[in-house]
């Protein structure tokens, strides 16, 4: 069943957005937790240097700022073209998350708040622009989704980047924090290749990213820290939408190759995505998921806090979809 689409103005922002999904109007002031250009990634932890991939040297980026004009700057996977590390290239052998010497889902970046949100009082919006390089309409884009994802339960003293120190360690289940919520947009915009609002993920109620198992000997052996399967275990949007899994989607693909605005929101009895297509300042909604604070829905929880942001780049080869991303912010609206 195809989602209501409702148009909304810039007015008031998140006031008009809340009224719209029935809790009271936000009336607080907001506090803004990241507000970037990207002209730079410094204040962003980067997954992919914890690991040595590619061949590369330990501790290099897979990420490059690119100069789109303007005197404007956006954040992408790296394809050797203004690279300072010319030779850097994502390619099949690369990023591949099967193979030892891959990004092995590394291809993120990771903001921990500076104390976790509460869920039940506050709305999270997440707003950025992005464009892909190219589409995939002869699949469900996967190759080039990008996830928006709201972590919890980061682990003492916040992520360890120590090269190779972390992406086989499995002492403990948030090493590289849980996913609470999260938005996936894939890179194509026709009907196989769907946005979804997916909550938690993995074999726990408390959301796990996933873990691969290369000799297949039912042990892991190596963390990958932008991967999340359906609650429950799983490919996301598969069978029947939430309350029967743990997704719901949109009517069709969102992603173009010119730039659109999307805001994803995150209230207490909501997560919602919404989209800008054109630049007129109108949004659509394209996607809701009611948040009850029980449910039959497998492995569902209520995340009580929500705790830090979690950009991921499915990096599977540059012709499968570049996204760059040249602004984010994110605010948070207190219900009074």
């Amino acid at each position: 069943m195809q989602l209501p689409r409702i148009v909304l103005g810039c007015l008031a922002g998140l006031t008009t957005l809340i009224s719209i999904t029935g809790a009271k109007p936000v009336i607080a002031s907001t506090t803004t937790l990241i507000n970037e250009n990207f002209s730079h990634i410094r204040n962003w932890k980067d997954l992919s240097k914890s690991i040595s991939w590619g061949g590369h040297p330990v501790g290099t980026s897979a990420f490059q700022i690119f100069d789109i004009g303007g005197g404007n700057k956006a954040v992408g996977i790296a394809d050797g073209t203004t690279h300072s590390a010319a030779n850097i290239l994502i390619n099949g052998l690369s990023s591949n998350y099967t193979n030892l010497t891959g990004l092995k889902g590394f291809s993120a970046l990771d903001w921990q708040f500076p104390q976790p949100i509460n869920h039940a009082t506050r709305v999270v919006t997440v707003e950025f622009r992005v464009k892909w390089m190219q589409l995939s309409n002869t699949s469900s884009g996967e190759g080039g989704r990008f996830l928006v994802i709201l972590n919890h339960n980061y682990p003492t003293g916040g992520l360890n980047l120590t090269p190779n120190s972390k992406y086989q360690d499995f002492s403990t289940p948030n090493v590289w924090a849980r996913p609470a919520y999260h938005a996936r947009i894939r890179s194509g915009n026709n009907a196989a290749s769907f946005a979804m609002l997916q909550y938690g993920g993995g074999m726990s109620a408390s959301g796990e990213y996933e873990k691969f198992d290369a000799n297949n000997d039912t042990i892991p052996d190596w963390w990958l820290p932008g991967f999340i399967q359906s609650a429950g275990g799983g490919v996301p949007g598969q069978g029947s939408p939430f309350p029967a899994n743990s997704w719901s989607r949109s009517a069709t693909g969102l992603a173009s190759t010119n730039w659109q605005t999307f805001r994803y929101v995150v209230t207490p009895n909501t997560q919602e995505l919404w989209r800008d297509a054109n630049g007129s300042g109108n949004f659509t909604r394209e996607a809701i998921m009611f948040l009850p604070q029980s449910s039959t829905a497998p492995f569902y929880q209520y995340f009580t806090q929500l705790s830090g942001l979690r950009l991921y780049w499915r990096a599977a080869g540059i012709t499968k979809g570049q996204v760059l991303v040249d602004r984010l912010k994110v605010t948070v609206n207190t219900i009074p």
